[in-house]
C-alpha cells in the first residue's frame, strides 16, 4: 500500500467518501494542482504585484535579478521573458533600484555559480554582498504534464532572510508551450 492509498483510507473515511469515489482518486495516475484559466501574462502580472506588495514594509535598497530556472525546461524563451518581467516589475517599484544584469552575470561567472545555486540561500548572500546590493531577486520554473508552477523570491542579502515568496500556477497552454520551444 503507498502513501496515496494511506491517506485515501485515513482522509476517506473522515470525509465520508464512498469505495466508488475512492477507486476513481486511486486510479488518477496524476494528481495535479489546480490551475486557474487566466491568461499568462495575468497571472504573472499577480505574481510580481504580490512580490512588490510583500516587499511594501521592506527597507529600501538595490536588487539584483538573479532570474529564473528550471531543471526540466532548459534555457527557454520562457525563462528570458520571466527575468525581464521580473526587471521591469522591480524596476516600477520607486524604493528599489535594479543592478544590471551584466554586472550580475560577470559576478555568477566569476564565482562559478548557476542560477539554481541562487535557490541555496548563502550562495545568495555571497552574490548579493560581491554586488552591493541588499536584495537578490531569484525564480524557478517547475514542469508539470499540464501546467507550470512558477515560484519567486527575494532574498535580502544582508540577513538570508527571504523578505518575499509568490508562486502562480498557470496551465500549458499553446502560447506557453511556444515560449518552452528552445
Amino acid at each position: 500500500m503507498g502513501i496515496l492509498d494511506n491517506y485515501l483510507e485515513i482522509l476517506g473515511g473522515v470525509l465520508s467518501y464512498d469505495p466508488e469515489r475512492l477507486a476513481t482518486i486511486r486510479d488518477d495516475l496524476e494528481i495535479r494542482p489546480v490551475v486557474q484559466q487566466q491568461a499568462f501574462a495575468v497571472q504573472l502580472e499577480t505574481l510580481f504585484q504580490e512580490i512588490g506588495l510583500s516587499l511594501a514594509d521592506a527597507e529600501a535598497g538595490t536588487v539584483a535579478i538573479g532570474g529564473f530556472y528550471s531543471d526540466a525546461l532548459g534555457n527557454t524563451p520562457l525563462l528570458s521573458y520571466l527575468d525581464q518581467s521580473a526587471l521591469v516589475a522591480m524596476a516600477q517599484l520607486p524604493r528599489f533600484q535594479v543592478v544590471e544584469r551584466e554586472r550580475f552575470d560577470a559576478v555568477i561567472a566569476e564565482q562559478k555559480l548557476s542560477l539554481s545555486d541562487l535557490m541555496d540561500t548563502e550562495n545568495a548572500i555571497e552574490v548579493g554582498n560581491l554586488l552591493a546590493c541588499k536584495y537578490i531577486f531569484t525564480g524557478a520554473v517547475v514542469a508539470w504534464p499540464g501546467s507550470l508552477n512558477v515560484f519567486a523570491r527575494v532574498i535580502n542579502s544582508e540577513t538570508g532572510v527571504i523578505e518575499s515568496v509568490a508562486q502562480v500556477i498557470t496551465p500549458r497552454t499553446a502560447g506557453v508551450e511556444s515560449m518552452l520551444q528552445g
